[in-house]
């Protein structure tokens, strides 16, 4: 698949087996204006996550963000 790369970052590509179903982790391929992206396919799922590094230093005062995934393959053999 040929894509556009205007800033010249390396993208790669891991695939792998979970619970029966493909999970893929594509780094930099979308997300060009990011320090950097990772696209997740799990089956029908995707998700595009981000960072962004700059150089002064950032107070965010909302909410903290905390993220717990369990994945529970139940009746896999």
């Amino acid at each position: 698949m040929s894509i556009i790369n205007p800033s010249g970052k390396d993208v790669f590509a891991v695939t792998t087996q979970l619970c029966g179903r493909p999970l893929t982790l594509e780094v930099n391929r979308v997300g060009f204006r990011s320090t950097a992206s990772v696209l997740v396919r799990y089956g029908d799922t995707v998700v595009l996550g981000t960072a962004q590094v700059g150089t002064r230093p950032v107070t965010l005062d909302y909410f903290k963000h905390r993220l717990r995934r369990e994945v529970l393959c139940v009746g896999q053999d």
